[in-house]
């Protein structure tokens, strides 16, 4: 008797242990009689039998496999890569319009710089020049003192008639008197004892203001104008 192979259902179900069927027995018709029905072959053990048992696996570890990829590659979806690019540059833009504004901060301070130069420059030469006239007038009154200590005994207030001699009896300069009468006379000669040219003699109404300008090296005359007083 020979052995008939596993059927597909116990292939599927992983009945491997099963009793075989026993293949159905024949036995040659008589002569005289009709041959009987023939015997029943064994069904074929279906094709996809063994992929049957096989697929649950493989469904397994595919989801397995999915919840894997899923869990390790958010970080490799195109959206949250897309997003991560926006940020990146949003933060990029930021930077430019912080170092643009830094910029501009910049540029009006270096402007500020150059007007507070040029100001300092202006106050700079006024303060050069205060200085110059304050060194001119220095110089001026060191001279008149020097001259004082060199032994000069000018005045510079005349308050009585006579001859004076300019630099030596009185100081060079613009006088002014207030004629004392009606008889104010005056003039300014080369020589103390020189005659007076007709016409050189000035004269002035009693009150009447009278302003002369006396030079180094002559003599200054005068008679019945009261005093006269520098006004340097």
């Amino acid at each position: 008797m020979t052995e008939t192979p596993h059927t597909w259902r116990d292939i599927a179900n992983g009945r491997f242990d099963v009793e075989p069927k026993p293949l159905p027995s024949y036995e040659a018709p008589q002569e005289d009689e009709l041959p009987g029905p023939a015997p029943e072959a064994p069904a074929p053990a279906p094709a996809d039998a063994g992929r049957r048992r096989t697929w649950p696996i493989v469904v397994t570890v595919a989801l397995l496999a999915g919840a894997a990829g899923f869990a390790g590659g958010a970080t490799l979806d195109p959206l949250d890569r897309g997003s991560d690019r926006e940020a990146r540059a949003a933060e990029l833009r930021g930077l430019e319009d912080d170092l643009d504004a830094r910029e501009a901060s910049l540029t009006e301070d270096q402007a500020d710089l150059a007007k507070a130069r040029k100001k300092v420059t202006k106050q700079r030469k006024a303060l050069t020049r205060q200085e110059k006239a304050v060194a001119t007038r220095e110089k001026a009154v060191a001279e008149a003192e020097q001259e004082l200590t060199d032994g000069g005994t000018g005045t510079d207030v005349v308050d009585s008639d006579g001859v004076f001699e300019v630099g030596v009896d009185v100081e060079a300069g613009t006088y002014e008197a207030v004629a004392a009468s009606g008889d104010c006379t005056w003039v300014q000669t080369d020589d103390e004892d020189s005659a007076v040219p007709p016409g050189d003699e000035q004269t002035a109404a009693e009150g009447e203001t009278i302003t002369i300008t006396l030079t180094d090296g002559g003599f200054f005359r005068t008679t019945g104008c009261g005093e006269w007083v520098a006004q340097f």
